[in-house]
């Protein structure tokens, strides 16, 4: 068997560590695995174990009606090829009408936000089985697959290796400054981070002694509006951008903080909250139904 996985970029975030856990996971069960890029945007070095094929050098995304073209002929070009998977993307989604009739196709369902689910139901005559990672995208599907299509949905939740995670025991810095910490992907849409500004504002007036560390990469151009709503919330000496995290750093980072706060609009199952109960940190985070 071999399996062929669509990706666009590779971030630092939760969505890479999944990526770079499937794929570990494939390797381990004996299957012959191949991720394939339609350009080369890969921010995690450990990933290129697994030799990619990017059909561009560039890191800027190609014209669309030419990558999807290459994006077709090589899975399809593959006789090897019998799975063909994707995490969501709308350009990997649009390819799949045209794939070889023998490839069967499997959908992952990360999220429950409306694009998400748009993108893994836009093809379910061919789709061979969607993996839910988590009860509440597993009871979104239902919901939207006629009921003799049941039988497609898996539920694979998302997982750590707990090792890996070193447990957070020792408060030694009680009645001190309390340290918070924020990361995943940073921007407004799907992880509400331009609500940081404004819970940091309250704390502040409140007399709390404090520290905000935000980790990870800007999306969707939010980089500029984050750092407008620090200045206008008067919360730049509290809230800091630290930059980006491996998933190898992760655990040990984690460690020297003592709450996570995510206060996300939509999530499937973060890993980046199992992560955060893991190493045994006060985790806060939305009690959100959509």
């Amino acid at each position: 068997m071999k399996v062929y996985l669509g990706f666009n970029g590779v971030h630092q975030d939760g969505m890479g560590s999944a990526a770079i856990t499937l794929l570990h996971a494939l390797k381990r069960s004996g299957v012959n695995v191949q991720p394939v890029h339609p350009w080369k945007q890969v921010l995690i070095p450990e990933y290129f174990q697994f030799n990619p094929i990017f059909l561009s050098e560039s890191s800027e995304e190609l014209p669309l009606s030419v990558s999807i073209r290459e994006m077709i002929n090589i899975v399809n070009d593959d006789p090897e090829c019998t799975v063909f998977s994707h995490f969501g993307s709308p350009n990997w989604g649009a390819i799949i009408p045209y794939l070889r009739p023998d490839i069967r196709v499997v959908v992952s369902v990360h999220s429950v936000t409306p694009s998400a689910l748009k993108i893994a139901l836009a093809n379910q005559e061919r789709t061979s089985k969607f993996i839910a990672v988590s009860w509440e995208v597993e009871q979104k599907l239902k919901q939207k697959l006629p009921s003799c299509d049941h039988w497609k949905i898996s539920l694979v939740p998302n997982a750590i290796d707990m090792d890996r995670h070193p447990q957070k025991r020792d408060f030694s810095n009680v009645g001190g400054r309390v340290k918070i910490i924020f990361f995943g992907r940073i921007e407004d849409y799907t992880k509400g981070v331009d609500k940081i500004p404004k819970i940091a504002k309250k704390l502040k007036k409140e007399g709390l002694d404090f520290e905000w560390d935000l980790y990870g990469y800007f999306h969707w151009g939010y980089e500029s509006r984050f750092y407008k709503q620090l200045k206008n919330n008067g919360v730049e000496d509290v809230v800091q951008y630290k930059g980006c995290l491996t998933p190898t750093e992760i655990p040990a980072t984690l460690t020297a903080y003592d709450i996570m706060v995510m206060p996300s609009n939509h999530e499937g199952l973060p890993l980046a909250l199992i992560e955060s109960m893991a190493t045994g940190l006060t985790s806060v985070a939305s009690r959100s139904h959509y």
